[in-house]
């Protein structure tokens, strides 16, 4: 999916409004795409990170039933940095 579904995801199912100044990060079911969403008073970004034949996004590993939790921006950059991470634990 591309801006106008990320739009859609973000307002429809998580209920946020992206011109807030959240960023969003998205991934296939499979974690082969990652995609980051975020907007600059102006206009909207997308970043997006495929990878190759074997080789997949970290495993996000959650407790409870949140469908959203909140990370720092310099752990952001590192987690689209730095695919050779396993799992990220979300408390």
């Amino acid at each position: 999916c591309k801006h106008p579904r990320v739009l859609s995801i973000i307002r429809e199912r998580l209920q946020r409004e992206p011109s807030d100044g959240d960023i969003f990060i998205l991934m296939s079911k499979d974690r082969k795409i990652v995609r980051m969403f975020s907007f600059d008073k102006c206009s909207y970004s997308l970043f997006e990170r495929k990878f190759v034949h074997g080789y997949q996004f970290m495993k996000i590993v959650k407790e409870g039933n949140e469908t959203t939790y909140r990370i720092d921006w310099k752990d952001a950059v590192l987690l689209l940095e730095n695919p050779i991470i396993k799992s990220l634990n979300i408390r």
